[in-house]
């Protein structure tokens, strides 16, 4: 809508990218090579975000970074069902029994 406003919250540059090195290293080690080469998500700086906004027609008047960690629900379980809600297509032609 011409005129109107967009507010966003998203990941920051280097939200994933602990998580994404280990499960790539993991992947890697047991052959998996297509599946560890994938680049899912895209979580920009704030500088790099802005200009794809800016040159989507948008005029940037405020972005910050702030750190808000997500908590895991379950401590013993949070790692893995935070990958298979939001990294699935890493484990796509995985073997079932690498998968865990």
């Amino acid at each position: 809508i011409p005129g109107g406003k967009i507010v966003v919250e998203f990941g920051g540059k280097g939200h994933v990218q602990t998580i994404v090195k280990a499960l790539r290293n993991s992947l890697r080690a047991r052959g998996y090579i297509e599946q560890s080469d994938l680049d899912i998500w895209y979580f920009p700086s704030i500088g790099e975000y802005s200009t794809e906004l800016e040159s989507a027609g948008f005029r940037v008047l405020v972005a910050e970074h702030y750190d808000r960690p997500t908590e895991l629900a379950d401590e013993s379980s949070g790692i893995k069902d935070w990958i298979s809600m939001f990294g699935e297509s890493f484990f796509t032609g995985v073997a079932d029994d690498h998968i865990e």
